[in-house]
């Protein structure tokens, strides 16, 4: 996942949701904190997690133990100017599995070829906590979505990405609030330059 002001060359890229059989319900190995700003503008997308004791903080990483949904990230985006324009992306689903490799006894991944992950990828939508909009992750036909919006005269907005379980359900809201004050689809490359302009994804739903 990644989120951007394009109009003033902000990226935050390379974040990331997922669920490993290696992964726990709360802080293990696979979830990487997130570094915190060091200079103005910026702009961060982060997985918080005060509630992991001892390994409370940021994070740039948050996996799960695989489940068949729900399940739910929630996460913010956090920016040094209330005006900012923002957008949400996200590359399309990747299935993993695990390679035992000879030479070092380790494990690598890489791309499960056999599965489809769009089935998956249907039944995930990108919730605002802040303005109450529901965006689905992928339009029917496969279209891969983004979110336009902006922090609202906030300088941290609030989102979830929800893993619904086959009939539709979504896991239970959490019961804290966030209040709003008044006062950045896929198809572009992860690895590329956070400063280049990412390629139009299909439909620009949301804005603000």
């Amino acid at each position: 996942m990644s989120v951007e002001s394009q109009a003033e060359r902000l990226a935050d890229r390379r974040n990331v949701v997922g669920q490993l059989r290696a992964s726990v319900a709360g802080y293990d190995r696979h979830d990487l904190k997130e570094l915190a700003p060091f200079s103005s503008p910026y702009l961060a997308l982060v997985f918080p997690h005060s509630d992991w004791d001892e390994h409370a903080a940021d994070f740039t990483s948050d996996y799960h133990y695989i489940n068949d949904g729900p399940d739910q990230w929630s996460f913010d985006v956090r920016s040094d100017h209330p005006g900012r324009e923002i957008t949400l992306y996200w590359t399309p689903i990747q299935l993993l599995q695990g390679i035992w490799t000879q030479d070092n006894g380790k494990r690598t991944w890489s791309k499960e070829k056999q599965k489809d992950g769009m089935a998956l990828y249907k039944r995930m939508v990108l919730e605002d906590l802040d303005l109450n909009v529901i965006i689905p992750a992928v339009e029917d036909d496969g279209t891969v979505n983004h979110y336009v919006s902006n922090m609202n005269g906030q300088l941290e907005r609030h989102f979830r990405w929800v893993f619904k379980s086959k009939n539709g359900k979504g896991p239970k809201a959490k019961t804290k609030q966030h209040k709003t004050t008044a006062t950045d689809t896929s198809g572009f490359d992860p690895n590329a330059d956070p400063m280049q302009e990412p390629p139009k994804p299909g439909k620009r739903i949301g804005q603000q």
